[in-house]
């Protein structure tokens, strides 16, 4: 009986961990992979989520620079700044978040659904 409960409890927790189309509130910095390309974005502003982790872990970035977050793992991330500055919803896989820094400083992030993931964008 212990093992029906635990098994249906990770099945709830998964189900809540797969939310509904995460660009459907019209997010303005939520962008498709077609739109980035589109956008033009470089490598050295791009970060590719893969392995529960931001790759790369630091990045730097000029002032005006856009940086392109790729899910290109199986499970949903979100890119959330520590200090709340910028937020993406939860991605699917193939799904990007982009945001353009306006001023320079040091933002740090995670992935507000698993621990332990973390990135810093130095903008200077």
């Amino acid at each position: 009986m212990r093992t029906v409960i635990a098994v249906l409890f990770s099945l709830i927790l998964l189900v809540g961990c797969a939310d509904e189309d995460p660009t459907a509130d019209g997010d303005p910095d939520q962008t498709t992979a077609a739109e980035t390309e589109a956008e033009g974005a470089t490598d050295g502003d791009a970060v590719t989520i893969v392995g529960f982790s931001f790759d790369p872990g630091t990045i730097s970035a000029e002032v005006g620079d856009t940086v392109v977050w790729t899910n290109e793992d199986g499970p949903r991330h979100n890119v959330t700044a520590d200090d709340d500055s910028f937020a993406s919803d939860n991605l699917a896989e193939g799904e990007t978040f982009s945001h353009t820094f306006d001023e320079p400083g040091t933002f740090d992030y995670v992935c507000t659904l698993h621990s332990g993931m973390s990135g810093t964008i130095e903008v200077g």
